[in-house]
This record gives structure tokens, sequence and C-alpha cells, in this order.
């Protein structure tokens, strides 16, 4: 999860899943809809830096002109909430307007949600040679303990006066591990596997569910994508390579981004069955409007990836010559 040096590993994961997509025949897209889908994300110039991002309905709005990445995105009412990082430092955008993150120096923010009049952020800081996952709850941190010198936080979601907190924990002589931490107290996921990774939580009633991947202890040391519910594990390939991203839950169902290239060609998985999108062999975000099913990801060629989404397999391709990724899409009431 290095900020200083190298990219974040969930970001290292995201470039690689967006750029799983092929281009290929898609269904049109059919542009009628009773919501405004914005999506965000970075573009980067031909020096390689990279910029945040985000689109309303296909259309480029402006969020920085400094290196930056856009890694979330939520809303309440209509504002736009758009968290990730500037500079190097954890923050978020409400309405394009930059509000920076207190705590540390170098940071960043991986997740938002809003409650109430509440805006919570989840992510993590940079603590001399080590990484902390903390939340900011309007804009003031709580740092989450571990036994470890090294945690971060990839999801967040509130219950009445709960707040639970998805990601993971490692140290110098372990893989990174699973977790989340409700109300700070930390709860592994698993145990006895190489290693995991926590990527999105969402809860339905009383039901927490968490998306993750997992490698095995064998040699080949494959990932699979699993997902969490009350303390009990369900994976959703059987050994085959796959990721999970995210998580969401609509009218009961549950829908996991992420996904499995060949042979499966998993685009997503709604209620712990694959679904294929033709080309699109891994999405980095979901979001479910009715019976729509919105799919962000990137498009891409030999070298380079684009940015995109899916409604219902057909194809919105948001970028055409800069190099770009969609990390996640927020769907808006018109």
């Amino acid at each position: 999860m290095k900020i200083k040096k190298n990219l974040p590993l969930i970001l290292v994961l995201i470039f690689a899943i967006a750029a799983c997509k092929k281009s290929g025949q898609n269904p049109v897209a059919n542009s009628a809809s009773d919501v405004d889908v914005y999506s965000c994300g970075a573009v980067t110039d031909n020096t390689l830096v990279y910029y945040a991002a985000l689109w309303k309905n296909g259309v480029p709005l402006k969020l920085s002109n400094n290196p930056s990445y856009a890694l979330a995105i939520s809303y309440y009412n209509k504002d736009i909430y758009v968290a990730g990082y500037e500079n190097n430092k954890a923050c978020y955008w409400k309405n394009g307007n930059l509000i920076s993150l207190d705590g540390a120096d170098r940071s960043l923010a991986r997740a938002i949600t809003i409650h109430g009049n509440d805006i919570y952020v989840a992510g993590w800081y940079e603590n001399g040679t080590e990484e902390k996952a903390a939340y900011w709850k309007n804009g003031i941190m709580t740092k989450l303990s571990s036994d470890s010198p090294n945690s971060g936080a990839n999801g967040i979601a509130i219950q009445g006066n709960d707040i639970y907190v998805a990601g993971l924990y490692s140290t110098n002589t372990i893989q990174p591990v699973a977790c989340y931490w409700k109300n700070g107290v930390i709860t592994p996921l698993i145990n006895n596997v190489y290693s995991s990774m926590a990527n999105g939580i969402a809860i339905n009633g009383k039901d927490v569910y968490i998306a993750l991947y997992l490698t095995d202890t064998t040699v080949t040391r494959y990932s699979v994508s699993a997902y969490w519910k009350n303390g009990v594990i369900t994976k959703l390939t059987n050994g085959e390579s796959s990721y999970a991203t995210g998580i969401t839950i609509s009218n009961n169902d549950v829908y996991i981004s992420g996904g499995s290239g060949y042979p499966l060609n998993i685009s997503y998985w709604k209620n712990g069955n694959g679904v294929a999108v033709p080309n699109l062999y891994s999405s980095s975000a979901i979001a479910i409007n009715g019976n729509d099913v919105y799919l962000g990801g990137g498009i891409s060629n030999s070298t380079d990836n684009f940015a995109a989404y899916w409604k219902n397999g057909a194809l919105i391709r948001l970028e055409q010559t800069r190099i770009s990724y969609v990390t996640g899409i927020a769907l808006v009431p018109k």
C-alpha cells in the first residue's frame, strides 16, 4: 500500500482489472434513463501523471490540476462526493470543491458514504515507514487499531450508530489479511490462506456483507473472489483466478463487481452466480437502478486503457485518447 514510492496495492489491482477489457462488439446503449450517471477515476497525460476525473453522463467534469486520483463516489440529495487523494494527501471533492482531510502529510481516501448530515471517508495514512487504517467523520480522523504495523481501509458503511470499515492488515512477515472494524474493534475475516483483502462492504438490515479476494497456500496462489456474510465465507469461483472489487445490495439481491478471465469470462456476480458481459472480463465498480446494472472499468488495446462503463452490457466509452480508469459509479435520480 505504499504511497511514497509505489502505487497502493488496491490501485495496482484496479489498474489490472480495468485493463482486462479488450476491444470488441457490444450492444448499443439506450440513452433514456431516470438517473444521471456519475463515474469517477483518473486520466493521465503523456508524462503518466494521473489527475482525478469525474464524468457526468459521459461528459468530463474538472476536479484537479494537481497529481491526484478519484477512488470512490457517493451522493446525498443532489450533492456529489468524490474521495481520493491530491498531492499524496487524502481528500474529497463536494460538487467539485476540494476538501482536504487532516491527520497526516501522506494519506489516501478509498471509500466515502453519507449518513444524515455526516460525511464518512475511509482510507489510510502514512506513519513513518508504516501505513495505518483510518476513517474520517466530517474531516476529523479516527485511527483504527491493529496488532500489525501496516493496515488499510477500503470500504465503509454506517448502520444506526455503528461504523463498519472493511480492509486489511499485514506485517513484515505475513501477507495481507482481510478484516473489518466495527466501532474500532478489529475482526479478521479469514485465516489459513496465503493472503486476503477486503475491498467493499454493504449492510442490508441486520446482515453485513463484505467483498474480498483470497489466495490459497499452494504454489499456484490463485486469487479467488469471495464474500463474507455474518461470519460465513462464500467463494465465487472454484480455483479459477478472480477478483472481487466491490459490493452493493439492491432489493435483497447481492451484486459483486470484479470478475474472472478465461475460461469463465465473468464480469460480475449476482447472488453468487457469475454473469458475463461481452468482452468485459472484470469490473472495477457496480451500481444498480431497478433492473439496470451499471459496471465501471476500461476498454484497452495492447498497451493502453481507456475509461468506460457498461449499462446492461452496452458499452459507453468515456475517453477516446487519454489513458484513464473508472473506479466508481453513482446513479443520481434526475
